[in-house]
């Protein structure tokens, strides 16, 4: 059992349960909600319902409580409405993501057309781009097409999403500078995703397979479960309970990552799993 050396939780989801454990620390005498998931993984969303907190969908639902919003982010105007109106709200957004928007500030109303590479309807892309909705088009990843995309004449400004695998935005940066007659393009995938899509791929070429870790919500949990596929049998599981109906029999190494979203807990859960059934005293798995 082989665990890559980059996986699980990054900066930007450290900082935001950071956040909402201070303020379940510091403001106890009022009720304390998570606008949107705090971050895409089922467990840790439980762990905090356990403590007191409330996920909601929309600001006004916090009423005289204090709201924490999610790692993946609100629009910034929405959070500074809800302010001016008197709401109690701790901004928990990714640095990275708010990266994104200052960008978009800044490039905004030059004339260059602005492209984004994303997941269209991801909380990340909305809170990133809704305050500029009129100057981006986002391009999605899923179905992007060079051949049959409306290429634009004048300059253009190329983002990504910050947990879109990387090869990906290279190719098509390479698509957009052989087309146009001038491209600015800034690489907005974070540190953290780059890492652990690059220690994936080292750790699925030592191993006859590999379980990725992660939420079925999480989109750098699903952008690893991609690159390592396109190397070896991949597995994306939330927990060793689903490994338990996976036939593992017949293979002598197994590699592991999580995606950011990930807890440790759940990385050594799985490990154990996986090292029980090497040592021959647990079940293999059935289809």
């Amino acid at each position: 059992v082989i665990v890559a050396r980059e996986h699980g939780f990054c900066r930007g989801v450290k900082n935001a349960l950071s956040l909402l454990d201070k303020a379940l620390e510091e403001h106890g005498d009022k009720p304390v909600y998570s606008i949107g998931e705090i971050i895409h993984n089922t467990k840790v969303v439980d762990r905090y319902r356990g403590l007191g907190v409330k996920t909601v969908d929309s600001i006004k639902e916090i009423g005289s409580g204090l709201g924490v919003v999610r790692a993946h982010g609100l629009p910034a105007s929405v959070i500074a409405e809800a302010r001016a109106q008197g709401f109690s709200i701790i901004d928990a957004t990714c640095p990275y993501v708010r990266l994104i928007s200052r960008i978009l500030k800044k490039e905004a109303g030059k004339g260059s057309k602005i492209y984004l590479l994303g997941e269209p309807g991801h909380p990340e892309v909305i809170a990133s781009t809704a305050d500029f909705a009129s100057d981006v088009t986002i391009i999605d990843h899923a179905s992007f097409d060079p051949e049959r995309f409306e290429w634009p004449k004048s300059d253009a400004v190329l983002l990504s999403q910050t947990t879109m695998a990387e090869e990906s935005f290279l190719q098509l940066s390479a698509e957009f500078i052989k087309r146009c007659r001038k491209v600015t393009v800034y690489n907005t995938i974070c540190n953290s995703t780059r890492l652990r899509q690059s220690s994936a791929v080292k750790t699925a070429a030592q191993v006859q397979a590999m379980v990725v870790i992660g939420g079925k919500k999480s989109s750098n949990t699903k952008r690893l479960a991609e690159l390592c596929g396109t190397k070896v049998r991949t597995i994306q599981v939330e927990s060793a309970e689903e490994l338990e109906t996976i036939d593992l029999s017949g293979l002598d190494s197994i590699g592991v990552t999580a995606g950011a979203s990930t807890p440790e807990e759940s990385v050594q859960e799985i490990v154990d799993y996986l090292k029980k059934l090497s040592a021959g005293s647990g079940s293999p798995g059935k289809k």
